[in-house]
């Protein structure tokens, strides 16, 4: 079991403070970027593996990294939304910030390692009401929606924003953070959009770039595109932003809901995209899971989740860094050890409910988590 860290009172600068506006400047070479503590490749070692958790305080917090915990895997993802955390200009909300604080401090000091994604823009870098911005006078969109991009005199805003975070909330033990995500799907416009007559690439492209410099600068790592599973149109996306923009990533992520077989011809073509256009990167599936309240039953979800173990470890061509499983939640009870429920208790939805998590009776050592090996008790 991992040491638990019981952060003390926070004492918070809740501004963003005096920050020069930098320009973008060519990437370093990724090469010689990735920590040594993000290398965890080989099946088997806890480094590999890692669940998104929702975003919580408290109690709430404490369940959800015991379940982690008792998992055993290395790596939580947590998201921070700017729309959240600057609500009305540059100053964080501070009951928001102090929550952020706490997950990561709790998370370092139970020993795991924390990948943050950044999604979400503020209505107020828009400037919807002012003559000059983009976004002014326009009836075709919504102009406060947080999938936007800032207007063009706005980006500093954002690096200002991924500065204060990088280089003053979230730097040093227990508050630091190993990884860095830019956005979340933003080839779904679900989660990121652009005016007409915009390339959505360039767009997401400047997020990346101006939020690399600022994460690079205090030796992070930046993490995108987080690509959505889209077929095709999704693998188009993914090339032009390596061939773009993959010198400022230094991993580059998709996420994939599907068969072990689904899972290694998109892990495969994520590959050769960074083969062609940003040799060197790391590959993380940040994204994976199914429900049996699909199709499925939990044999072939067990099957499923085997298959993609045993694909991220035969290192023939489609093999990925690290795998995270979605929302893998909820209590742990005495019939089911080793399940994650979302709230079954009030009979609320439960996200995807992996049933009898257990070892991968593989004969590896140490054997790593997230396999069934049976489904009893259900």
């Amino acid at each position: 079991m991992r040491r638990r860290f019981l952060p003390g009172l926070l004492t918070l600068a809740l501004v963003a403070g005096a920050c020069s506006d930098r320009t973008l400047t060519d990437p370093p070479a990724a090469a010689a970027r990735v920590p040594a503590a993000l290398a965890g490749t080989r099946i088997g070692d806890a480094n590999s593996y890692g669940v998104v958790l929702d975003n919580a305080s408290g109690a709430t917090l404490d369940m959800l990294l015991s379940n982690a915990d008792n998992l055993e895997v290395g790596w939580i993802r947590f998201t921070f939304r700017w729309y959240l955390l600057q609500p009305s200009g540059p100053a964080f909300d501070p009951a928001l910030l102090s929550q952020y604080r706490e997950m990561i401090a709790e998370a370092r000091g139970r020993g795991f390692n924390v990948f943050v994604t950044l999604e979400g823009v503020p209505a107020w870098t828009h400037r919807c009401t002012e003559p000059g911005s983009i976004y002014y006078g326009r009836t075709d969109v919504d102009c406060g929606a947080w999938q936007y991009p800032p207007d063009d005199a706005n980006w500093n805003a954002w690096q200002m924003y991924v500065a204060a975070l990088v280089g003053t909330h979230f730097a040093g033990y227990p508050y630091d953070v190993q990884a860095w995500g830019i956005g979340n799907e933003p080839n779904s416009t679900g989660f990121f959009r652009v005016l007409p007559g915009r390339d959505v690439v360039t767009e997401y492209g400047k997020m990346v770039a101006y939020a690399a410099n600022e994460i690079h600068a205090r030796g992070g790592t930046v993490v995108g595109p987080d690509l959505g599973q889209d077929g095709a149109a999704g693998y188009a996306f993914l090339g032009k932003v390596l061939r773009g923009y993959g010198s400022y990533l230094d991993v580059v992520s998709i996420h994939q809901y599907n068969t072990a077989d689904g899972t290694r011809y998109d892990m495969g073509v994520a590959r050769d995209s960074i083969n062609r256009w940003a040799p060197g990167r790391q590959l993380w599936l940040t994204e994976t899971g199914e429900t049996t309240y699909s199709a499925i039953n939990e044999m072939q979800q067990t099957q499923h989740i085997a298959g993609q173990l045993d694909e991220m470890q035969d290192g023939i061509g489609a093999d990925w860094d690290k795998t995270f499983y979605f929302r893998l939640q909820g209590p742990i009870d005495a019939s089911h050890p080793y399940s994650w429920l979302v709230d079954e208790a009030t009979g609320a939805q439960r996200g995807y409910p992996y049933d009898c998590l257990q070892w991968y009776a593989g004969g590896f050592s140490p054997t790593p988590p997230l396999y069934c090996v049976r489904t009893a008790g259900r």
